[in-house]
């Protein structure tokens, strides 16, 4: 969700984020039902996941260097907090640090689930 509603929303002005998977970017915590409602099954949401990672690759190839400079102009961002005048490449590193951020978690729950 984050990567979409970054490269989506922020950059390119796009809500297209289905309405099944709002509940992940609310900023609330959804119940364990939520989750269990929204995920119709693995393959569907790897399908997703392949499916924004192919957006922001068909985003990646309309920008130049210049492009990733520039602040990203878009109705999402309108609103006033903080990361609003960020220039398009400081969406891309907030995107990925956030993802190694998860990546991180999941490897310490792995390990700790591994060790009993």
């Amino acid at each position: 969700m984050t990567e979409r509603k970054h490269v989506g929303l922020a950059l390119e002005g796009v809500d297209d984020i289905p309405p099944v998977y709002r509940i992940f970017h609310t900023g609330a915590r959804p119940t364990e039902q939520q989750i269990a409602d929204a995920i119709e099954s693995k393959d569907a949401l790897v399908k997703y996941w392949q499916d924004v990672r192919a957006k922001t690759g068909r985003y990646l190839e309309t920008i130049t260097d210049d492009d990733l400079a520039g602040v990203p102009e878009t109705p999402w961002l309108a609103r006033a907090w903080p990361n609003s005048e960020n220039p398009r490449r400081e969406w891309f590193v907030m995107t990925i640090q956030h993802q190694n951020a998860h990546w991180g978690q999941l490897t310490i729950i792995e390990k700790l689930i591994a060790t009993g």
